[in-house]
């Protein structure tokens, strides 16, 4: 759809899932290929964006079972493959600020529980995590930290937003429970307000977007 087009100065990138891995196509303004790539390892895309004239995807190495980030040129070369986290996490959002990036994952734990990590590629990790279920949809850049938005699981799903700053101190963490199960579907910020998209799902399955 073109809602899933990734704009790349006057072209567009879309990534899709692959028998082989993911497949990377670059399409001209008229939307005719220009060309096409998969990936080298057997990767199950999350997220993709274009910055600095790179291309990049999250995504998740099934033969590794490990967090994967692939960085190309707008050319197709394939420049890195970077790892993040450990087996069995699941990938779920990435942002790049300058020259760093962070990673967000959840990691489930023996006891049944699941925590949100974000990993950088220089070493740093900040943590959000409860007494219950606790996954991660969204990271924004948000001031002096990070935006993490997800949801946590305990009597119902709900919406979990917090701001952490990169030394991982949590500035605030707020949950919010429409009295239904919730999840984001959508973030944006603007000029430091923050404004959520929440779809809202009642026992019988009806939903609301809210």
């Amino acid at each position: 759809s073109e809602s899933a087009l990734i704009k790349a100065g006057e072209n567009f990138i879309f990534v899709i899932p692959d028998p082989n891995g993911a497949a990377i196509y670059k399409l001209d303004k008229n939307y005719n290929l220009i060309w096409k790539k998969v990936t080298p390892i057997l990767l199950d895309p999350v997220k993709s964006q274009v910055k600095n004239e790179k291309i990049f995807i999250l995504g998740y190495d099934q033969k590794k079972n490990r967090v994967a980030l692939l960085e190309y040129d707008l050319n197709g070369k394939l420049e890195k493959i970077k790892y993040f986290a450990k087996q069995y996490n699941l990938a779920r959002d990435f942002v790049i600020t300058n020259t760093k990036t962070y990673v967000a994952v959840t990691e489930y734990s023996p006891n049944n529980n699941s925590d949100i990590i974000i990993y950088s590629d220089e070493g740093i990790k900040l943590t959000l995590s409860s007494p219950n279920m606790d996954d991660v949809n969204f990271i924004k850049p948000y001031k002096n930290g990070l935006l993490i938005i997800g949801t946590t699981l305990g009597k119902s799903e709900n919406v979990l937003i917090a701001y952490k700053t990169f030394d991982n101190k949590t500035v605030w963490a707020k949950i919010i429970d429409l009295g239904m199960d919730e999840k984001p579907v959508r973030v944006a910020i603007k000029n430091n307000e923050i404004t959520l998209e929440i779809l809202s799902t009642d026992n019988m399955g009806a939903e609301k977007d809210v």
